[in-house]
């Protein structure tokens, strides 16, 4: 059986979501305009079960002054610890990046 949830909150601070209580934890073109990519994605791993998957879309590219956060393919790889992110699809779009990725436990 399959629940989907909205979370309300910054995701950053997911504190109401227990740990590794998500089989599946999606992220399309959001943690990418967020203050602390690292912290985001230190939730997301938090929050997925270790047996669970992450699918996760960004858009690499350089700061701007209304984007200030530089997201890079290294960055993105470096940011997780607990799942091994893998692209599957990548394509530009007008000079930046966006891939599509996906995260399997790397224990």
């Amino acid at each position: 059986e399959w629940r989907t949830f909205l979370i309300p909150c910054r995701a950053e601070h997911m504190w109401m979501v227990p740990s590794e209580s998500m089989d599946m934890v999606l992220s399309y073109n959001a943690s990418d305009h967020v203050d602390d990519f690292e912290a985001v994605v230190a939730e997301i791993e938090r929050v997925t079960k270790s047996t669970g998957m992450i699918r996760f879309q960004a858009t690499q590219r350089s700061s701007t002054p209304t984007e200030p956060m530089e997201l890079t393919n290294n960055r993105i790889q470096k940011a997780f610890r607990r799942f091994e992110i893998r692209l599957i699809s990548h394509w530009d779009c007008k000079g930046a990046w966006w891939d599509t990725l996906w995260g399997t436990n790397n224990g």
